[in-house]
């Protein structure tokens, strides 16, 4: 079994977060591009890939605030992109296309979009797919094309870097997600719970983790 069909089996199960992130959107991106003194394609009609796209919550806003830009969202999860056809056709948006596959698969056609955001997908794949991702941007990008990829950095990861290291370590050997799941929420809390001083940086970030996994 692939290391795809396993992400979209985990993620068909436990869905990945999808909501507007402001700092994707091209209007931002092209103000950005700007203010540093570079060109950059028009919003109003640009041509937007999301990869990693989940539900579309990121992706299905833009398209209904740009009624004449294009837009394609990929994900890996069926489930997921399932769920994004069904929000569209319920808003009745129809300038976004979804795909469900791995988007280092996809013949996408030479500088065919304007904008790629990539987020939430970086650091959780392999090397070998973090320099397919990089080949598939530098190839779909038009010439002033804009890419937003992110991913996590040292020293600010450092504190949910070591959280997430304890839950995989106490959820080794739970192979189903939903009990998984449920022993990440146990452990973090018991970790909240039984801290002892409770005004520490660390203490409060397990707060807020206890509060964002439940």
């Amino acid at each position: 079994m692939n290391d795809a069909h396993d992400a979209a089996k985990s993620y068909d199960a436990v869905p990945y977060e999808s909501r507007p992130l402001r700092p994707t959107h091209p209007d931002n991106l092209a103000v950005q591009a700007a203010l540093v003194a570079l060109a950059a394609p028009e919003v109003e009609t640009c041509r937007v890939l999301e990869i990693g796209c989940a539900t579309g919550g990121n992706l299905l806003p833009m398209a209904v605030g740009l009624p004449r830009g294009r837009f394609v969202g990929v994900d890996v999860s069926p489930a997921q992109i399932e769920a994004a056809r069904r929000a569209q056709r319920e808003l009745g948006v129809q300038n976004v296309d979804w795909i469900a596959g791995d988007v280092t698969a996809v013949a996408f056609a030479p500088a065919s979009f304007d904008y790629v955001v990539c987020h939430g997908v970086w650091s959780w794949v392999p090397e070998p797919v973090q320099q397919a991702i990089l080949a598939v941007i530098a190839r779909v990008l038009s010439p002033d094309g804009i890419a937003y990829l992110s991913y996590n950095t040292y020293p600010g990861w450092h504190l949910r870097s070591m959280v997430r290291d304890m839950l995989l370590y106490r959820t080794r050997g739970i192979d189903e997600p939903g009990p998984r799941v449920r022993a990440a929420r146990e452990f973090v809390n018991l970790l909240h719970e039984r801290a002892r001083d409770r005004d520490s940086a660390f203490v409060k970030f397990l707060g807020e983790e206890a509060r964002l996994l439940g």
